[in-house]
């Protein structure tokens, strides 16, 4: 992936739709995921994004998915769709998600 151009990952994105929130649990594809994010454009980033809402609270407790929601975050920081996922996550139990091992 790291030889490959924009193109390229953003085929790669545009093939895992629709199995964003699986694949960041991946032991593998979350580290394809990883690699896509420096190199995609915000359009798509959102997409990606869009796929994680509803899933934030298990994401952000999970080994792998945290600290792809953390690199999408610093990305995304002004995007209208990262404060969204952001808001998913503080209305749940914030409790539960700061006192875990990966919140």
């Amino acid at each position: 992936m790291e030889l490959s151009g924009a193109q390229f990952a953003h085929d790669v994105a545009m093939a895992l739709q629709g199995l964003i929130p699986q694949a960041v649990c991946s032991q593998n594809a979350h580290k394809v995921v990883e690699s896509l994010v420096p190199r995609l454009d915000v359009e798509v980033l959102a997409g990606i994004v869009h796929e994680l809402i509803g899933h934030s609270s298990r994401l952000s407790m999970h080994a792998l998915a945290s600290s792809l929601l953390c690199m999408l975050l610093e990305h995304l920081a002004a995007e209208t769709v990262a404060v969204a996922l952001v808001d998913e996550l503080l209305s749940g139990d914030l409790t539960q998600v700061i006192c875990h091992k990966f919140g």
